[in-house]
């Protein structure tokens, strides 16, 4: 399904996303969207992941790709604003809840990512 660059992408994607996940649950800063690891993030999302267009797959993977790339993009900028909202939080019940709602995106995005490798993976890759 994904050729071996495209699995390579979307692997290395996940890896980044974990570190950053690793680094979230260590609580250590506060200004996480301008940490270097979230600037890469951004970075990647930008130059590697939404410049692949239709040319690139097989025409049978391009909707599965194409939801995966829109999905994908949709959680990085929620976690983008949320990620905001949390190092403007001054209540620590706000800062709780965007905890909680950064968590949960993250987890979504890393999953939706892992989703997509095991399938790969399944259809012989």
């Amino acid at each position: 399904m994904l050729s071996k660059s495209h699995f390579s992408l979307v692997k290395d994607w996940v890896f980044l996303l974990k570190d950053f996940q690793n680094q979230w649950h260590l609580q250590e800063i506060n200004d996480y969207y301008q940490t270097p690891i979230w600037q890469k993030i951004n970075g990647v999302l930008q130059s590697e992941i939404m410049t692949l267009g239709q040319d690139d797959f097989p025409v049978d993977n391009i909707p599965q790709w194409q939801s995966w790339q829109t999905e994908t993009y949709r959680f990085i900028r929620l976690l983008n604003t949320e990620l905001l909202f949390f190092a403007s939080a001054q209540q620590p019940q706000t800062k709780q809840l965007k905890i909680n709602s950064i968590t949960q995106k993250l987890q979504g995005a890393i999953a939706l990512s892992e989703n997509l490798l095991n399938q790969a993976m399944g259809n012989g890759q």
